[in-house]
């Protein structure tokens, strides 16, 4: 069962698409990869996935990535957590980054109340 707490995720990185056009661009013309777009909101209904940030940010409009010398801006940077990991999320937020074009998205859960169980961690 995907909504059980043993089938919990977290996904995030640079996913160069937004989910929502109307707040989460500025300064852009066309809609940039619709067909990814497509691909990642359908997997989140099927997830159940949130959008962490903006869950907690609903109608807030805040960028992640700036094109230097112009005003185009984005946030195609997020998370996407289990729908019940949001009653263990303490904090969300978007923060400068350090020599990029793309800001830092920093969550922050409690975990306490969680019992150690078997996971799966990767990173590249």
């Amino acid at each position: 069962d995907i909504n059980s707490r043993d089938n919990m995720c977290i996904i995030g990185g640079d996913w160069n698409l937004v989910q929502n056009p109307d707040i989460d661009y500025y300064d852009y013309k066309n809609l940039n990869n619709p067909r990814s777009r497509d691909i990642v909101i359908e997997m989140m209904i099927e997830l159940n996935l949130i959008d962490c940030w903006r869950d907690q940010n609903l109608e807030k409009k805040q960028y992640t990535w700036f094109k230097k010398h112009t005003n185009k801006k984005a946030r195609l940077d997020f998370f996407l957590v289990s729908e019940l990991l949001l009653t263990e999320l303490d904090d969300a937020k978007i923060m400068p980054g350090y020599r990029t074009d793309h800001s830092m998205i920093y969550i922050k859960f409690d975990f306490e109340k969680f019992t150690k169980g078997k996971s799966y961690w990767k990173m590249n």
